[in-house]
């Protein structure tokens, strides 16, 4: 029991230290998606097979929407969903482009500094009203298993527990009106 609780304990760490993560980069997302179209603010459509969220952020802090090179810029999430690295959520500080295939050097995708987890299970965005943003905040719910794989165990097992956690992350530069 003291085995599993310590593993518990250890991958709800993990989770609540990503929505911290999230929820301060997530507070300088900027923009209104009724007036700079749909996706212009979130985006939660998957990034290749991976479930992804992408942010357009005030990078330089002057609270003004910027698409000039070298101001604001696109962040993003990504759950790598198969493959070596399946179960890691990633981080990028700063994409190439709004898709976010790939994400600015001297961080790209998979280097050590951006692996957030390699434990999680699912990762599920959710953007309130679809296409166009209806409110100025995201849902975010989180499940990581102590083995993501389930290999030899199960997850949700007590050799491998489970933890899913839910946040609603508000954006105070965004507008939806």
């Amino acid at each position: 029991h003291v085995i599993a609780a310590g593993r518990r304990t250890t991958i709800q760490n993990d989770i609540s230290f990503i929505l911290e993560h999230m929820k301060q980069s997530m507070a300088r997302a900027i923009g209104n998606e009724r007036v700079n179209g749909a996706n212009s603010v979130v985006n939660v459509a998957n990034i290749g097979a991976n479930q992804a969220i992408r942010i357009y952020i005030d990078a330089n802090g002057n609270g003004q929407r910027e698409t000039a090179p070298g101001t604001d810029r696109w962040i993003a999430y990504r759950r790598i969903t198969s493959g070596v690295n399946e179960g890691q959520l990633q981080y990028c500080p700063r994409c190439n482009n709004p898709n976010c295939v790939a994400c600015a050097a001297p961080n790209p995708w998979g280097t050590a500094a951006n692996i957030l987890s390699r434990q999680i299970e699912t990762f599920t965005p959710t953007k309130p009203g679809g296409a166009i943003l209806s409110d100025n905040f995201v849902d975010i719910q989180l499940t990581a298993c102590w083995d993501s794989d389930g290999v030899p165990d199960a997850c949700g097992t007590t050799a491998n527990p489970r933890v899913t956690m839910r946040s609603r992350i508000n954006m105070p530069f965004v507008s939806t009106n």
